[in-house]
């Protein structure tokens, strides 16, 4: 609860501070490169530069040498991607409960990982890739965070209702490392551990495109980029040229940010 409390009166003080801006919440940053995208969405970048994004419902990996691609048109709409791993990219299916798993060439890996034929749920909205060969999971069926192992068919852990945590929570997004999971609202994030325990709960007061790095949260709110680490206070990322942030990715302190036409990558520095 600690914790919960500290982030939320920092954000209350920044936010009631307006324009007082000062050394303690503002970070720099400085423009690095740029690289013309044609994507409908972009997803994020890896250690090697390669670039992830959709374009007419197809998933597009770039760099400088090659361009791979990878569609399937019978399974619907890709409605959730996962990169960490490079080697094992999750691509999610809503419509048809389903998940592929590609290698770094774009490859089928392993077939079509298909949740209606699993016992626990039927009504899979959010997936990410956990340690191992397991995922996180949450299940509109019962309102559940599950941590399941798709080779051998089995749930590792399970948590109880959100609900439980916080009244009339319904998850929109989730962001996950291979040890934890955010569940994420318009308001809220719940965070769990990697037991599917819960951890804590994060008001972030209607915040868009929540991304996390190096244990500091980022998100937007009203076109403006904030970070935050739980223990110093709530930071403004000033960006030196005005950009409409359609989406963004951080990596290694390098900001990737998607206009809808370009990725604009900076690099913070403490004033």
């Amino acid at each position: 609860m600690k914790v919960i409390l500290t982030f939320f009166l920092f954000l209350e003080c920044f936010l009631v501070q307006g324009q007082q801006k000062n050394m303690d919440t503002i970070v720099e940053s400085i423009l690095i490169k740029t690289t013309n995208l044609k994507a409908d969405e972009f997803i994020g970048v890896d250690e090697f530069e390669n670039l992830f994004y959709l374009k007419d419902n197809t998933f597009y990996k770039k760099n400088k040498k090659e361009e791979l691609s990878y569609t399937n048109t019978q399974l619907g709409k890709i409605t959730a991607v996962d990169i960490k791993n490079p080697l094992k990219i999750l691509l999610f299916y809503k419509d048809f409960n389903i998940v592929v798993l590609l290698d770094n060439k774009l490859n089928d890996l392993s077939g079509q990982i298909d949740f209606n034929e699993v016992l626990f749920s039927k009504n899979i909205s959010l997936v990410s890739s956990s340690s191992n060969n397991n995922f996180w999971i949450y299940s509109q069926d019962d309102n559940k965070l599950y941590v399941y192992n798709y080779k051998t068919n089995k749930l590792i852990s399970s948590s109880a209702p959100v609900n439980f945590n916080e009244d009339n929570f319904t998850p929109n997004r989730m962001v996950a490392s291979y040890k934890n999971c955010w569940l994420i609202n318009e308001n809220t994030v719940l965070e769990y551990d990697e037991y599917s325990n819960f951890k804590q709960r994060l008001v972030l007061d209607e915040m868009q495109f929540l991304n996390r790095f190096n244990n500091c949260y980022y998100w937007v709110k009203q076109g403006v980029l904030y970070y935050s680490n739980l223990k110093d206070g709530v930071f403004e990322i000033l960006l030196k040229k005005s950009i409409t942030i359609e989406s963004f990715y951080v990596l290694n302190n390098e900001i990737y940010i998607f206009d809808g036409e370009k990725i604009f990558v900076f690099k913070t520095v403490k004033i």
